[in-house]
């Protein structure tokens, strides 16, 4: 909708030059929030909570521990702070469920509940 050449943007600016165009505020802090991602700290613990989350979701025994975890998504902002919230909210339950499945018989299960219980 936005684009220069083909967009809302371009149309509207063809009818009237002076026409501006300006992203919505929710665009704007999603567009910030993006930008933050060059200071490690925050793109690592980005990085760190959508490994968890993702982890969670992928395996139905998994998602019975940790119940109503929603997707991280990557374009709305709003859907990604609720689900940050949640991780947030059930952080000490994630932890423990780390710590629990880092002694599963499963191996790979065991070995990635290790490595993000470390990172949590």
């Amino acid at each position: 909708m936005s684009g220069k050449e083909a967009g809302v943007q371009a149309i509207l600016r063809q009818k009237d030059k002076k026409a501006f165009y300006f992203h919505c505020s929710s665009h704007k802090l999603n567009l910030v929030v993006n930008d933050l991602k060059v200071i490690p700290e925050i793109r690592n613990s980005d990085g760190t909570i959508k490994e968890i989350i993702k982890f969670f979701r992928e395996s139905v025994l998994r998602r019975k521990l940790i119940a109503n975890i929603p997707k991280l998504s990557e374009t709305r902002w709003s859907e990604k702070y609720k689900s940050i919230r949640v991780f947030k909210d059930h952080f000490v339950d994630l932890v423990d469920a780390l710590k629990t499945l880092a002694e599963d018989r499963n191996g790979a299960t065991r070995k990635s509940a290790h490595q993000m219980h470390t990172a949590a």
